[in-house]
């Protein structure tokens, strides 16, 4: 085997190389974060918002978003499914002592 031959091989090898980083770094990696996006976007379209109806403040403890449950809140006598801001309003969120509650007085003393 000639040095211009073990040359060439070693430039291919290179170049080959360089394919498969480019392909793993750059591809793959894009195409993970679009299938996150995919599932995300997916998630937020099964999401369907609840019909209006009365609760009592018993049947509202049900909706604090445990167990992939919907999240409501009522203030002011109004009921809101706040589901969509759960990044809020469930667990471990800033407003999470307000899901499944009345949170009249805490918002309007400011509380939290």
């Amino acid at each position: 085997v000639s040095t211009q031959s073990t040359g060439y091989i070693m430039t291919t090898i290179a170049l080959l190389g360089g394919v498969l980083a480019f392909y793993y770094f750059y591809i793959y990696n894009n195409q993970t974060e679009d299938e996150e996006e995919e599932e995300k976007e997916e998630e937020e379209e099964k999401y369907t918002p609840m019909e209006p109806r009365d609760f009592t403040l018993e049947e509202l403890k049900y909706y604090d978003g445990t167990d992939g449950k919907p999240i409501c809140i009522a203030v002011n006598y109004m009921v809101y499914d706040v589901t969509p801001g759960k990044g809020f309003y469930g667990q471990g969120g800033p407003y999470a002592m307000l899901a499944g509650r009345d949170g009249s007085r805490a918002l309007a003393k400011n509380v939290s």
